[in-house]
């Protein structure tokens, strides 16, 4: 057992009834549930506390583009959805570099783009106790984006990135934001007990239905029209209808 745990190295085991137990850290299982969700490019600014995180995504192989501000992250995943029509994404450190990426997100919530966004924030465990850069980055980031959420536990990560994923490409495609606090980034888990159920689930888009009365009214319009012009929104693009149009 002695010679196996010098052979894996320190920090990514632990040994129970004279066996050894592989663990990750909450940054690694981030990075494997992005690399089991298809993304091959991440945009971001580096910094505490997704340091770890950022350095475990380039470990699998993901391509991370970093930036001189986070509100170019932003933007950059909101263009990179447009050109792949699936959803980018961006991620920040904690405090100011998660709200710099707000302005981005805003502009993907008014084009209707999906964008996943990846915050860093302080530890849970320090809540109220203003340490370092502690601020309310769940109620500043809901204003701008179709859903926020907090993981709490680094079990639950895939679980919790493929519904962001799901959200931000169903109904009107949008910009979704995860809060990753430091501590659960920091947080050792058994390798074996990681939630993976879910990780990796095919996105499901959805086409609604047309109005046949309002394509028949269209239709007829075209017909009388002497110069016709159609403007056609991104719904066209989400729901791969260029065919039907």
């Amino acid at each position: 057992v002695t010679a196996k745990c010098h052979d894996l190295g320190p920090g990514n085991y632990r040994i129970h009834g004279g066996s050894i137990v592989a663990q990750l850290n909450g940054s690694e299982i981030l990075a494997k549930a992005l690399k089991r969700e298809g993304v091959d490019e991440l945009f971001f600014l580096m910094g505490g506390p997704m340091l770890a995180a950022e350095s475990a995504s380039i470990k699998e192989g993901i391509r991370c583009i970093d930036v001189r501000h986070e509100q170019a992250a932003a933007m950059m995943a909101q263009a990179y959805s447009r050109l792949q029509q699936r959803p980018g994404v961006c991620m920040a450190a904690s405090g100011p570099a998660t709200i710099n990426l707000s302005t981005g997100l805003a502009n993907a919530l008014i084009d209707c783009c999906p964008v996943v966004a990846l915050g860093g924030a302080s530890p849970i465990l320090g809540n109220g106790k203003q340490v370092f850069q502690e601020i309310d980055q769940m109620e500043i980031m809901s204003g701008c984006v179709k859903y926020a959420a907090r993981v709490h536990d680094a079990h639950r990560i895939p679980e919790l990135l493929n519904s962001a994923m799901q959200r931000a490409m169903s109904g009107k495609p949008g910009p979704v934001y995860l809060d990753l606090p430091g501590d659960v980034l920091y947080q050792m888990v058994d390798e074996e007990k990681v939630d993976w159920a879910l990780s990796g689930r095919s996105i499901l888009g959805s086409r609604p239905p047309a109005d046949e009365g309002q394509i028949e009214a269209l239709v007829q319009a075209l017909k009388k029209a002497e110069r016709p012009v159609i403007l056609s929104g991104s719904g066209i693009i989400w729901s791969q209808a260029w065919e039907e149009l």
